[in-house]
């Protein structure tokens, strides 16, 4: 058995077994690809190095945890998930660098399947209907959620990217890669035409360094 400890909102905290194994993935190029586990009440859906996706329920009340869904769009080893409210509400991520986009109502459907480009999709967020993707090769990818259309193309980092995380009030993303860098970079839609604007401030340690980022529509 496997045991994925997760820490949930009101300070619950649950230890999930199943049969199968989470591992690190394949490609690593010094940067372990893990599983992703990823709370959105009332379920609970982790990864595995099989690429199968479990989706658990949660009681309010309780431990009497069941395993309601299972999801087997993957072929590689999962490595991030991210949810949040909307049309297409959970994203998960392998180490081939494939995207699947499911929206989570009774059961759980699949809108889009967004294809592996030949680097491993190491991190994935959402933010207002926009996946934000980070990759091997440094780059981060936005794509529109309901679609899997491509919206940007950034030259982030030169290195492999560990993380992201964005702040979702504010569209703030950050990004943490193997070259030493940490980048901020804020997240918009144009008012005119809804395409995606990125601006970036890397962050070195020394002076900020504050750019605007071309589109790729």
């Amino acid at each position: 058995n496997s045991f994925w400890p997760c820490h949930l909102p009101m300070k619950y905290y649950i230890t999930l077994i199943t049969s199968h194994p989470c591992r690190a993935g394949g490609q690593t190029s010094g940067a372990g690809s893990g599983t992703g586990c990823q709370w959105h009440l009332p379920r609970l859906s982790t990864g595995t190095s099989s690429g199968l996706v479990l989706v658990f329920d949660i009681p309010s009340k309780g431990t009497n945890i069941t395993l309601s869904e299972v999801l087997q769009e993957h072929r590689d080893s999962i490595t991030d998930i991210a949810s949040e409210d909307g049309a297409a509400d959970l994203v998960t991520a392998d180490d081939s660098g494939a995207l699947c986009v499911w929206r989570s109502k009774d059961e759980f459907s699949l809108l889009t399947k967004i294809s592996a480009f030949g680097w491993t999709c190491s991190s994935v967020k959402l933010w207002n209907g926009v996946i934000a993707a980070g990759y091997g090769n440094g780059q981060i990818r936005l794509y529109e959620a309901t679609s899997g259309a491509l919206r940007a193309t950034v030259s982030a980092h030169a290195r492999w990217i560990y993380a992201l995380d964005v702040a979702p009030l504010t569209g703030k993303l950050l990004s943490g890669a193997e070259d030493s860098y940490v980048q901020i970079w804020k997240l918009s839609r144009s008012p005119d035409t809804g395409d995606i604007e990125v601006r970036g401030q890397c962050c070195d340690g020394h002076t900020p360094l504050q750019r605007t980022m071309g589109l790729m529509v």
